[in-house]
């Protein structure tokens, strides 16, 4: 049902009221209210949605005017037309007041009622039928609603089925990411822990291995280190697999020279090659630029992963890692690397099952060369973190090539040489003063006999409250903190120290005794004030250069 049409006629003069009340209830369909102030008009506008008002000008508390400055003022009025009523000596000027506030119309004293009744007529027009379309539309709505009403239901019905399997693929997605990140957490967990016996079998066997054993001793240390040197490389794998899993692993932007990192990468390798009697080729083209942009890391990786693989599986010949400058756009180049070796190659059935995790191209691979099965998956995600893919070309008994393209930007100018330090390098910290927290008694022990090598004078301390105590009461040229400790762990420990209001204090350099890669803990070792870290297990001589760089012998 339509709204009826309502109107308000606002003058002092009782006897004009019930004349214009008249005039309307019998010419207009409309309820007429009316008020004889204008206060009292106030407060029915508030009261009652009204379509239409009409004032008196002249009214002994509040003018016509003034009623209708407050009426386009208030946001539920500033809508309603207003029409004046107002005498006929009244001058043009005053009346332009009233369109300068807003009054549509105005109608002179005294009344021509029919001039009146079409007046309002033509200001209630276009609202009467503006209210019969919506009446209109309503209907046809509720029609309409009606209609659809079985359809609703059905399609209400498939949105609730649709809900209910969205909450169980829900479901089903946490339940996978719990059961992702348990298996991550267990992998890392492992991965760290092994770390620690395995950091006591490599110490122990690099100083036996320096203390003049006799030659059958020697053969049964580097067996014994070759072994540990490959629990190693598993534990890494398995991390870095975890890492990329998790999508935790992030690429450098360095300064590198891919002729300076392949040749390092064959010179560790060669000793391997060497053992099987192989030849160990390396094949660069001339024209790739001296210094390009990307992860030394991470390229290393990758082409390790590979060239490790082609000794391990070659029995007779040769590997050879060959590197070509394709093309150069602008600032950016992109490299071709390959590695190709004489090996025992891979059917062609197994050429894409080969690069997925825990797989070896067949069973008896593991028993007879060893290895987790992660390497050349771990290659592939990284190749694919870079914009690139992995391609194979192999049969069996006819070798295999692995490559790959790079395109990798220009850089501004040649890095400078990254060897890691030769043992001839190893000298110069003699009569510097560390502090080590570590609670691991072995680890406290193949420590000790490093640094005692060394001519460093260690001091150690079982948990980090002992440290920071340490610390404070003498004077170290460097602090290493592990970072798992009971009582207090590396992080509070380094917190501590830093606090100390002594100067010395805040520059004596602090590294992180971790397992962990600096990537994943890099913004927790900074925020807890801590300059860098050693990874554990550590090598002697990528221990001794980290020392090196933080600190300076004594005059």
């Amino acid at each position: 049902m339509t709204q009826p049409l309502r109107i308000l006629i606002v003058d002092d003069n009782k006897n004009n009221l019930v004349t214009l009340r008249s005039l309307l209830n019998a010419s207009i369909q409309a309820e007429v209210l009316e008020s004889q102030s204008a206060l009292h008009a106030l407060d029915l506008l508030m009261q009652h949605d009204v379509d239409l008002l009409i004032l008196d000008v002249q009214m002994p508390d509040m003018d016509g005017f003034e009623l209708a400055q407050l009426v386009r003022r208030r946001r539920k009025t500033e809508h309603i037309p207003i029409i004046l009523l107002t005498a006929a000596y009244l001058s043009e000027r005053y009346k332009q007041r009233g369109f300068e506030i807003g009054v549509e119309d105005y109608i002179t004293k005294p009344i021509n009622d029919t001039t009146l009744v079409n007046r309002i007529k033509a200001y209630l027009r276009p609202i009467q039928k503006e209210r019969d379309l919506a009446e209109d539309l309503e209907r046809k709505i509720e029609e309409r609603t009606q209609e659809l009403g079985a359809a609703n239901a059905r399609m209400r019905n498939e949105i609730e089925q649709r809900i209910r399997m969205e909450q169980e693929l829900i479901q089903a997605r946490d339940l996978a990411e719990q059961a992702l990140m348990v298996r991550n957490q267990f992998l890392s967990v492992v991965s760290h822990e092994l770390r620690t016996p395995l950091n006591a079998v490599l110490g122990m066997t690099y100083l036996l291995m320096q203390e003049n054993p006799r030659p059958e001793q020697l053969s049964n240390l580097k067996t014994l280190k070759f072994s540990a040197d490959n629990m190693l490389v598993l534990i890494n794998d398995i991390l870095d697999f975890n890492k990329i899993e998790a999508g935790m692993i992030s690429l450098e932007e360095v300064d590198i020279n891919l002729e300076e990192l392949c040749s390092n990468i064959r010179s560790s390798l060669l000793p391997k090659a060497e053992e099987k009697n192989l030849t160990l080729n390396l094949d660069l083209d001339p024209h790739i630029p001296p210094a390009l942009v990307g992860d030394p890391v991470r390229i290393g990786q990758i082409i390790t992963n590979l060239v490790g693989n082609a000794i391990k599986f070659t029995g007779q010949g040769s590997v050879t890692l060959s590197l070509r400058h394709l093309e150069q756009n602008g600032q950016r180049a992109r490299i071709a690397f390959s590695i190709q070796d004489t090996g025992i190659g891979i059917p062609t059935d197994k050429h894409n099952y080969i690069f997925e995790s825990f797989t070896q191209a067949s069973s008896d691979t593991t028993r007879k060369y060893g290895g987790t099965g992660l390497g050349l998956a771990i290659t592939k995600r990284l190749l694919e973190l870079q914009g690139s893919k992995i391609e194979l070309i192999s049969e069996p008994g006819q070798g295999s090539t692995f490559s790959f393209v790079l395109e990798m930007p220009l850089a501004a100018r040649k890095p400078l040489p990254q060897s890691p330090p030769t043992p001839q390098e190893l000298r110069g910290l003699e009569g510097l003063h560390v502090l080590m927290a570590e609670d691991n008694e072995i680890n406290q022990l193949i420590a000790q006999k490093f640094f005692e090598k060394w001519g460093i004078h260690l001091d150690i301390a079982p948990d980090g409250k002992v440290a920071v105590e340490k610390a404070r009461q003498n004077h170290y040229d460097l602090i290493l903190l592990d970072l798992q400790m009971p009582e207090m762990d590396g992080y509070d420990a380094a917190r501590n120290i830093r606090a100390f209001p002594d100067a010395r204090f805040q520059s004596i350099p602090i590294l992180a005794l971790t397992a962990s890669s600096l990537e994943d803990i890099e913004s927790d070792i900074r925020a807890a004030g801590m300059n860098d870290l050693a990874t554990k297990p550590f090598h002697p001589s990528e221990l001794y250069a980290k020392l090196k760089t933080y600190i300076q012998p004594n005059a």
